[in-house]
């Protein structure tokens, strides 16, 4: 596997006022992980407008990361944008994150896992480059047709991890579930990417699955994670993807991040309807499992609406992202989300 340049993001660190490297690409004996004391950054990009080269000159850095999504299984189209993730990673010297978004977990079949892992075999090895696969994230959300599925997700996913683990050295599995604040989300706030007016009907089939208090429902005292956990041994990373949209009364708002908002989230205090005190994603299945975590986040900023201009707002939620880094060793990767995109959960 090509080594890539290291990457470290001056830049970052001056806006934001830290001393905390954020970005940089493997130049140590894990090739898999960031340098000891270094985070890797870089975007999430909607890539028919845009390029991880573009993204370069407009950050006046390298980011170390770059990440879009594809379909699964494999067709002809995301072949292609599957080589060109690929190729544009490796020409800027970053990892590539690669989120796999399933039309359905219904009849996926042992060979579309062998053609992916076949397929990201032959484009780490001519373009030198290395991918994190994202199968099906937020798999505890409403909102995609891979949602609320355990049984069904856990077997896809132990099925692409057999097959890319098999197939090649220079890629890994993410495990990566939506923030649980608001979970089985009815209503969520900052955790989704729709907000229903009632929770989504759970089978009867499934139901003891996620009824993890055994109380006949699945509420928001049940776990919003370990149900979903596809295994120890299949998975090489994991995630959060954390987005913040706002605060209530003014959800939807451009409203200036509050004092800890994020670091609100990963102590699980954030967005649920009781006071009850959770042990974290990040200690059980970062800090206990010895697994590297990497944070999908972003903050909306919404055109025309009142409140702080869009600069002011993304600085200062970054300022946070700084801050987790700086405070849990285990937080390896931050993933940027650069898109302009329509957000039906403010309408």
């Amino acid at each position: 596997m090509q080594r890539r340049r290291l990457a470290v993001v001056p830049l970052l660190a001056v806006l934001w006022g830290t001393s905390v490297l954020l970005g940089a690409a493997p130049a140590s004996a894990e090739p898999d992980l960031p340098p000891r004391g270094t985070v890797w950054f870089g975007p999430f990009l909607d890539w028919s407008n845009d390029s991880a080269a573009d993204y370069e000159r407009r950050l006046g850095a390298e980011p170390s990361l770059v990440g879009g999504s594809i379909g699964y299984p494999l067709t002809p189209t995301s072949q292609v944008l599957l080589e060109d993730l690929s190729r544009q990673s490796a020409g800027v010297g970053a990892v590539a994150v690669v989120t796999l978004e399933p039309r359905t977990l219904t009849g996926l079949t042992t060979d579309d896992a062998e053609s992916l892992a076949d397929a990201v075999g032959e484009v780490t090895a001519r373009d030198g480059s290395f991918l994190i696969v994202r199968f099906a994230p937020e798999m505890n959300g409403s909102w995609a047709p891979w949602g609320q599925q355990p049984v069904a997700y856990v077997d896809a996913f132990r099925a692409v991890a057999d097959a890319v683990h098999d197939a090649t050295g220079a890629a890994r599995m993410l495990w990566s579930p939506s923030y649980g604040g608001g979970y089985p989300f009815s209503g969520a706030v900052n955790s989704t990417t729709t907000l229903a007016d009632e929770a989504p009907a759970i089978d009867a089939e499934t139901l003891p699955y996620l009824d993890t208090d055994g109380d006949g429902e699945v509420t928001s005292a049940d776990d919003p994670y370990g149900p979903y956990y596809p295994g120890d041994d299949v998975v090489d990373w994991v995630g959060l993807t954390m987005l913040r949209y706002g605060l209530t009364p003014t959800f939807g708002a451009n409203s200036y991040p509050e004092a800890g908002e994020l670091d609100s989230r990963f102590k699980e205090r954030f967005g649920y309807d009781d006071a009850t005190r959770r042990s974290t994603f990040y200690v059980r299945f970062a800090g206990q499992r010895k697994k590297p975590f990497l944070l999908t986040t972003g903050a909306m900023h919404r055109p025309g609406a009142e409140g702080s201009t869009e600069g002011v707002l993304k600085r200062a939620w970054l300022r946070q992202v700084v801050g987790a880094v700086a405070s849990r060793p285990r937080l390896k990767a931050v993933q940027w989300l650069e898109e302009v995109r329509a957000e039906p959960a403010v309408g």
